[in-house]
């Protein structure tokens, strides 16, 4: 039998650049399809955990918009970190005058401050998941394992209420 390539096994759109079968029952009822003309529409895939939580009920509209000025100031404060390249010349060779630490305008320096300011008024735990779920995308379920819950509906009802407390607490400090 021959082997499927890489881009075989993995493909998830069609020719036409629509959502295979296999996507669509991938992703469960996580997505929305909006009639166009002729029959065909636009399908928009609700992969992110946050959309997830919010088409469920579980937040309400002042906590998603909460989490969305959150990681509006995380991504503008250029906490997402970069994508650079390898310079194979200077593999061992540090770049002092990067600084990557720094802001690098004061609209950066300010977003900074803003997340600073929320990350310290939610602590830890709630921290860590509103991080972890917004702004990385990472599952209920590995976010709860990792502030180490032991089974995945013990992780994912954690994640869940500390997200939920800390979206409203952020939706408070910030008048939402």
């Amino acid at each position: 039998m021959a082997r499927k390539s890489q881009a075989e096994r993995v493909r998830v759109v069609d020719d036409m650049g629509r959502p295979t079968p296999e996507r669509l029952r991938h992703a469960q009822s996580d997505y929305e399809i909006a009639d166009g003309r002729g029959g065909a529409g636009t399908i928009t895939m609700r992969d992110c955990p946050l959309d997830r939580v919010k088409k469920r009920g579980q937040i309400g509209p002042k906590e998603y918009d909460a989490a969305l000025k959150f990681r509006h100031h995380w991504w503008h404060g250029g906490m997402a970190g970069q994508v650079k390249s390898l310079d194979l010349n200077q593999v061992f060779a540090r770049d002092l005058s990067c600084m990557g630490h720094m802001a690098k305008t004061e609209a950066q320096a300010f977003h900074r401050q803003k997340y600073r300011e929320a990350c310290e008024m939610l602590g830890f735990r709630p921290g860590y998941i509103v991080l972890a779920v917004v702004c990385e995308e990472i599952e209920f379920e590995l976010a709860g394992r990792k502030l180490g819950f032991e089974n995945d509906p013990q992780a994912r009802a954690a994640a869940v209420t500390l997200l939920q407390d800390g979206l409203y607490r952020l939706a408070n400090l910030w008048g939402i």
